[in-house]
């Protein structure tokens, strides 16, 4: 299909479709969900890219994840959530350490926040052929 090679993000979803991207080529896709084959974690190095945003966004139970920048070794997330307790903050706070360089919480809209959020000094994918 070309989408990419190794593991990716699932960072949204829309009417039968994932916007997945790929870190080990840096490139974002909107791929139909029957092509689309999870991974078992087990596969998936615990200290890969992919394994740090995947659980990043699933213990945030985000609905969808836009990179708005890519820059070296760091990224601009904007994840957007249902709601965010200060518990879930702090933890993601906790488990990013010094990898979150910043971050803020902006209203999006009377259902939807957004948590923007800069990543630094990240793990390097986890490569071809997972």
């Amino acid at each position: 299909m070309g989408t990419g090679e190794g593991a990716a993000v699932l960072l949204s979803l829309r009417r039968g479709t994932g916007h997945l991207y790929y870190p080990g080529v840096d490139r974002e896709f909107w791929v139909p969900l029957r092509d689309v084959r999870p991974i078992p974690p087990e596969v998936v190095p615990q200290a890969s890219l992919e394994r740090l945003l995947s659980d990043m966004l699933r213990a945030l139970d985000a609905d969808e994840c836009l990179i708005e920048e890519v820059g070296e070794n760091a990224l601009t997330l904007l994840v957007e959530v249902d709601t965010l307790s200060g518990e879930q903050l702090d933890g993601r706070r906790a488990s990013l350490g010094p990898r979150l360089r910043h971050h803020a919480v902006e209203p999006r809209s009377m259902r939807a926040l957004h948590l923007r959020l800069e990543l630094v000094s990240l793990p390097a994918h986890a490569g071809a052929g997972t």
